[in-house]
């Protein structure tokens, strides 16, 4: 089997195939990484990170050039969330809440906040719960969620539900006619 091609040969103006020497540090520091890219779970929030570049022709080493980078702070994702009862009916309460956790990628614990709208209103509550005395027939309520790190807000999710209609069956009787239950 052949050996595979560089897409890019660079050669110096002597004809001599150009490599590359990366060195990386943080705050300062040597890390001793010397390849082109750092995995994300190296790094951490706060930190400055400067890759150093050095060409080379085989015989002696180019003028070196260097970048840093300031690691900031991840979001944490969009949390996954859920409305209870399902299916409400007139006078249930409701609840919202987070079903499928938000991540966030530098580890920091993360706080929810809730908002309710009915009928497209905002609604003043600011809790999980709609207590049942605040729910009537054909009312269309939107709970959403914001995750927080404590730094920076993620997306935030929404879940609506309607308010059905109790139906009550109605027995009618006329005339001379009678009807028990």
């Amino acid at each position: 089997s052949e050996e595979p091609v560089p897409a890019v040969c660079l050669l110096d103006p002597d004809g001599d195939v150009v490599e590359y020497r990366f060195a990386w540090q943080v705050d300062g520091e040597d890390t001793g990484i010397d390849v082109a890219s750092v995995p994300a779970d190296a790094t951490a929030r706060g930190e400055t990170w400067t890759c150093t570049i050095t060409p080379f022709d085989g015989i002696e080493d180019g003028t070196p050039a260097s970048a840093s980078v300031t690691i900031r702070n991840s979001p944490p994702s969009q949390p996954i969330i859920d409305i209870s009862p399902g299916t409400p009916e007139v006078h249930n309460g409701l609840f919202c809440f987070v079903s499928g956790e938000s991540e966030d990628l530098d580890g920091d614990p993360v706080s929810y906040s809730f908002r309710w709208s009915r009928n497209g209103q905002p609604d003043v509550s600011l809790s999980p719960n709609v207590p049942p005395e605040a729910t009537s027939p054909g009312d269309h309520w939107i709970c959403e969620v914001t995750p927080s790190d404590g730094l920076d807000e993620g997306p935030a999710a929404s879940r609506a539900v309607d308010v059905h209609v109790d139906v009550v069956p109605r027995i009618s009787a006329g005339g001379s006619l009678t009807c028990r239950i």
